[in-house]
């Protein structure tokens, strides 16, 4: 996290959980009216697949920004699945709408809003393959030293808790309560939820497990 550069004293390891690999996709046989769009990964499948310039309901101001530079014309952002459901759901757009998005995705929002009689079409652009953690990253998890662990979904947290409960004192910031949760087996001394689920959101949690770590 570039962002952290004004921290002092900290050694920054870089270890993914997730590799990004887009699918060979067609597009569905239907006219969208709009997309439904919950990363970036999701925008530039959807580029990919030369759905720009339509109109799209975006998670996160992230995402609206790649949206909107990637030539798609997004609405305001939503902070998460939960409240694009319960926008869309208020909202009632003509659809139907597609969901461009990953093997993986939290909330299933496209199913609850077809049976909620807002139609939406998923289209599986990307694979999202768990990778092990690397051995800089086992070395610190196995040492004294204290570790903060930034973790930006509930997925990414459950692959981490995966790899076994670390030796070294853990301290978590995570993206959301139920990233949190999903940290529970890993036994941190302690958890930072971010306050907004955003890149912005995961600095300020950061900063807050990385000052818990000094204090011990």
């Amino acid at each position: 996290m570039a962002e952290l550069g004004d921290v002092a004293g900290i050694e920054v390891i870089r270890s993914p959980v997730i590799r990004i690999a887009q699918l060979d996709v067609a597009l569905p046989d239907i006219h969208p009216a709009a997309l439904i769009l919950t990363s970036e990964n999701g925008v530039q499948a959807a580029a990919r697949l030369g759905l720009a310039p339509l109109p799209a309901f975006v998670v996160g101001p992230r995402t609206e920004a790649v949206a909107r530079a990637s030539g798609f014309d997004p609405a305001p952002p939503v902070p998460d699945a939960k409240a694009l459901y319960a926008h869309l759901l208020a909202l009632r757009p003509a659809g139907p709408l597609l969901h461009v998005r990953g093997e993986h995705a939290s909330g299933r929002v496209g199913p609850r809003l077809t049976e909620a009689g807002v139609p939406v079409v998923e289209l599986i652009a990307y694979a999202q393959h768990a990778l092990p953690p690397s051995d800089a990253a086992r070395a610190v998890l196995a040492g004294a030293r204290p570790v903060v662990l930034p973790l930006f979904s509930p997925r990414s947290a459950a692959l981490v808790a995966g790899w076994g409960r670390p030796v070294a004192p853990l301290h978590v910031a995570a993206i959301s309560d139920a990233a949190a949760a999903k940290a529970a087996p890993l036994a941190p001394r302690s958890v930072a939820v971010a306050a907004t689920p955003d890149g912005p959101g995961m600095v300020a949690a950061t900063r807050r497990a990385i000052r818990r770590a000094r204090e011990g």
